[in-house]
């Protein structure tokens, strides 16, 4: 088998040998490497193509378009790929060396996703969470299945811990939303997920994902946290065009606790004096809903939202006090 992996990367010239060396080192060394240079400013094109000269035996592709988000650059990866299997990896993540190694063992024509677990690690490269000890390895379920399962978080797909038979992508053209910075893994999956036969896992943790201060989500909350609105609203409509069966409700509850997460993202932004200016921006960004009829929650879930709705006050204090109990990242 071919595996295309894409890598879109943004001034990433002081992380991204890594990700390329873990490509390098692969035992399996059929892999087409698609590097999409997102309009960095920094010497990382100087970094990616003297590796590239470098190693003239390996696969790679590069391609430098003007700065137009991750989405933009992983669709552009999409339409270049020419392998049997895609992947997709962050410029400062990196996989263990066997796993293409490990995908060649499990797949087979019925497969149509494979999935694998991961570590997350810290600037200093400490290893703070490991998938195996807060997930199940759940095999060969049937695409709807799994989603119905990683919407329950049994299963957790990050967007760097799958690869997808990559006529599935194109037939059912699937790509990430553009213009969408929060939850367009989460849409990118779910679509493939819904179309997928089989699912496989591979149990062990084959991907490292390095946590970095820069990170998005590290941030302060800004108008791009909010466009997770979009994403899910992508997906429900999704399955609505395909009449999807046995998947709507996960996905609209869903839809219904984004206004707790988005909310406690602005919350976490905030000063303990800020409850005003958390009721204003609340306003602003965060659509009003209708409860749904079905809502499938778990009790954190019910009883957040319980509170969101009576307060937003009290919402407010209640998120700032969990925080600070549990020092929350």
């Amino acid at each position: 088998m071919k595996y295309s992996v894409v890598i879109p990367f943004y001034n990433s010239e002081g992380f991204i040998l890594n990700a390329l060396n873990c490509l390098k080192n692969q035992t399996h060394k059929d892999i087409e490497v698609i590097l999409i240079n997102d309009g960095s400013k920094d010497n990382s094109e100087d970094v990616v193509l003297t590796f590239k000269n470098e190693n003239p035996k390996m696969n790679i592709v590069y391609k430098k378009i003007k700065n137009s988000g991750p989405s933009t650059a992983r669709n552009i990866g999409i339409d270049l790929a020419s392998g049997d299997f895609i992947s997709f990896l962050d410029s400062d993540d990196t996989y263990s060396p066997n796993l293409f190694e490990e995908v060649e063992k499990v797949v087979n024509d019925e497969i149509d996703v494979i999935y694998w677990g991961f570590d997350i690690r810290n600037e200093k490269n400490v290893v703070n969470f490991k998938f195996l000890d807060s997930f199940k390895y759940l095999d060969n379920l049937a695409g709807i299945e799994c989603a119905h399962h990683k919407y329950k978080h049994d299963i957790w797909l990050n967007n760097c811990n799958e690869c997808y038979r990559l006529d599935m992508v194109k037939k059912h053209h699937i790509k990430y939303l553009e213009g969408v910075y929060a939850g367009e893994d989460a849409n990118f999956i779910y679509l493939n997920l819904f179309n997928a036969r089989k699912v496989r896992v591979i149990p062990q943790d084959l991907f490292h994902n390095n946590e970095r201060s820069e990170s998005l989500f590290h941030h302060d909350f800004s108008e791009k946290h909010v466009t997770e609105f979009k994403a899910i609203e992508n997906t429900l409509q999704y399955i609505k065009d395909n009449n999807i069966q046995g998947i709507y409700d996960d996905i609209n509850s869903l839809y219904y606790h984004t206004r707790v997460t988005v909310a406690k993202r602005i919350v976490k932004s905030l000063k303990w004096y800020q409850v005003c200016k958390f009721k204003k921006l609340n306003k602003q960004y965060i659509p009003k809903m209708k409860k749904p009829k079905v809502l499938d929650f778990n009790k954190k879930q019910k009883i957040e939202t319980k509170v969101y709705n009576l307060s937003r006050f009290i919402f407010f204090y209640f998120v700032k006090f969990y925080f600070a109990m549990h020092k929350e990242a």
